[in-house]
């Protein structure tokens, strides 16, 4: 009596098999460039707040980079921002 053994050649999700878990969709050097531009978007936004609030207390108008936060410049800069936290915030099997 012979045996038979049904074997199915497709694509396998490494992440279900090596750990029980979604791996992350950006990594390596793009994850980085990632993560580096959003400390730095971050940064510009903490250093135009810092010096919009000293405007307010010393009576000037303040040059900033991102614009005010209402703006629309302001809203397109929080719109990359968030997108970008999306990114690395987004794993495999992510809509």
């Amino acid at each position: 009596m012979a045996t038979s053994l049904i074997v199915t050649a497709g694509p396998v999700r490494s992440a279900t098999l090596n750990r029980g878990k979604p791996r992350k969709v950006f990594r390596g050097v793009q994850r980085t460039l990632i993560r580096k531009t959003l400390a730095k978007l971050n940064a510009l936004f903490n250093a135009d707040m810092r010096n919009w609030n000293r405007s307010l207390i010393l009576g000037y108008d303040p040059a900033l980079v991102m614009g005010m936060e209402n703006s629309k410049d302001g809203r397109a800069f929080a719109t990359v921002m968030a997108r970008l936290q999306a990114c690395l915030n987004m794993k495999e099997g992510d809509k």
